[in-house]
């Protein structure tokens, strides 16, 4: 049967899932108020610890680093249908996937050579390709722009490293210097912005961002004598990042062209770090004290501010990830038995995801529609494992009710066969997708 004939199958038991469901337009909270999610621990290639660096756009590839059972490091991609591929090396043992592009077919990172150097490369269509150093020297890519045709990371020159970017046509592009070493750790989407770190001569580390027209602007400081970079918006105006003042406080900042560096004050302590942005640069995520010295999650947005996300009973979170549109936030929190990620919604507020096992985890990239959040967990003593966390879709517009709403509008999705509707992740609409949403549905969850 084709998918389209088991869409209209499921579309034509709709009506009976929808008269005997219990649901109102008003709805009821989706199972009580908690969150309805499964983790899925993605495994290794046969040996201990695995860790999630990049995720693509719809939460349904997760690329990063595990050892395989050599005990040699490996670059990974994942995908709940495939589980998790070794995308092979550029002739060496070692290989790390740091960046994956949106739709999660390039993945970018380093790897050895048949020679022992360290390589940057672009992976894309199961093949590995070397993009090469200036001279003999190393080179690693560490982010990809949204469609994977640029690549930011770092390359050596004369034993000194510099900031580089590559494309199919420039090829390697030395970004330049502060003054001494200098790195790259973010693109915007279009590839034409890279924001890094580098030293100053006065030998301070000072983040930058980089242009073509502009070249390698420093970004300076909140007054202190250092600042680095956490993350870029998406068209590559907004910076954020870490910087001290002139007391030494650590702060977080926005920077933007017409604004320069901006103090984004705290929860009233004395310590914040940004570590993510939004896709348009209004809103951050990261960590502060507050008052009492107890280190919380927090959200910044210009209207409201920094904004305390709550904790799950113990006096620590910390914000690692936000959606594109700045509303779904993820992190890490303690609860009373250890630590656990989290997931934080504006209806919900912060949701415990739960660990695999062990006494820590933590939350490190949201998908965009907020519904697929990837880290880490604790899985055995001195065994992390990547994790991929997807909340049931009873819940279909996030809001906080199982209802009339939610099916409708996965009805839509399910008939129209977009892949908002693709429940399991196979690349395919059909009646599979259907069944688990109505179960999930008819439970609340």
């Amino acid at each position: 049967m084709n998918p389209a004939s088991q869409r209209r199958m499921a579309s034509a038991a709709a009506s009976v899932l929808l008269a005997v469901s219990f649901m109102t337009a008003v709805g009821t909270p989706s199972a009580l108020g908690q969150t309805c999610g499964s983790m899925v621990n993605l495994g290794t290639l046969g040996g201990f610890n695995s860790a999630p660096y990049g995720l693509s756009a719809d939460g349904g590839v997760v690329v990063g680093l595990t050892f395989n059972s050599s005990d040699h490091y490996r670059a990974f991609r994942w995908t709940p249908a495939e589980g998790m591929t070794d995308l092979g090396s550029l002739g060496g043992i070692y290989a790390w996937a740091w960046g994956v592009s949106a739709d999660g077919n390039v993945v970018v990172g380093e790897s050895r050579d048949g020679l022992g150097r360290l390589h940057a490369f672009r992976w894309i269509s199961g093949v590995m390709q070397d993009l090469g150093g200036f001279g003999s020297g190393a080179s690693v890519a560490k982010a990809a722009s949204a469609d994977g045709g640029a690549v930011a990371g770092a390359a050596q020159v004369s034993g000194s490293w510099r900031a580089m970017r590559w494309t199919p046509t420039s090829g390697l592009q030395n970004l330049g210097t502060l003054g001494g070493d200098s790195y790259a750790v973010g693109i915007s989407d279009d590839g034409t912005a890279v924001v890094g770190n580098s030293v100053n001569p006065s030998g301070q580390w000072h983040a930058f961002r980089w242009t073509e027209a502009s070249g390698m602007e420093n970004l300076g400081t909140l007054g202190g004598n250092y600042s680095d970079v956490s993350a870029i918006s998406e068209d590559g105006l907004v910076v954020v990042g870490t910087s001290t003042n002139a007391v030494g406080q650590t702060r977080a900042y926005r920077w933007t062209s017409g604004g320069g560096m901006q103090d984004l004050g705290t929860l009233g302590g004395t310590r914040a770090i940004a570590w993510a942005v939004s896709a348009d640069g209004g809103v951050l995520v990261g960590e502060s004290t507050n008052a009492a010295g107890q280190t919380r999650a927090f959200r910044w947005s210009a209207p409201g501010g920094m904004q305390d996300l709550g904790t799950l009973g113990k006096a620590f979170a910390t914000a690692q990830a936000v959606s594109p549109n700045g509303n779904i936030v993820a992190g890490q929190a303690r609860e009373p038995g250890g630590w656990v990620a989290f997931r934080w919604t504006p209806q919900r507020g912060m949701q415990n995801l739960g660990r695999l096992s062990g006494d820590a985890a933590s939350g490190c990239a949201v998908s965009t529609d907020g519904r697929v959040v990837v880290g880490w967990s604790e899985y055995m003593p001195n065994d992390d494992r990547a994790f991929w966390w997807r909340e049931n879709l009873a819940d279909f517009n996030l809001d906080g009710f199982v209802n009339g709403i939610d099916y409708d509008l996965f009805a839509s999705a399910f008939e129209s066969g977009s892949h908002m509707a693709d429940v399991d992740h196979d690349g395919f609409v059909n009646g599979i997708d259907y069944d688990l949403f109505a179960e999930a549905f008819e439970a609340g969850c």
